[in-house]
């Protein structure tokens, strides 16, 4: 079971890809953050394996709040932005 948590700061947008995600064998949405504040939070309350976040989402990450990366946790980027600015190797 791959267990992710949501990140957008559109609840529509959340409720969707979470039913979505929810119709899918293998997938759980075990929570949902609407700011990056809360996404730190969550990810270290529920250390999901996935973290799926919305890029506006990930710059306010950027502001000195750093996502710590549990061991159980792959990390990898989808983004539809070009701007290799934005992102940075951890």
């Amino acid at each position: 079971m791959i267990r992710v948590l949501l990140v957008d700061d559109h609840e529509l947008v959340r409720t969707g890809i979470s039913r979505m995600l929810g119709d899918m064998d293998g997938i759980k949405v075990i929570g949902q953050a609407e700011s990056g504040e809360e996404a730190v939070r969550l990810s270290r309350e529920l250390e999901p394996d996935v973290v799926l976040i919305k890029c506006r989402a990930l710059a306010a990450l950027k502001r000195r709040v750093k996502l710590r990366v549990s061991s159980r946790m792959s990390r990898s980027l989808l983004s539809r932005y070009a701007r290799k600015s934005l992102f940075r190797r951890s």
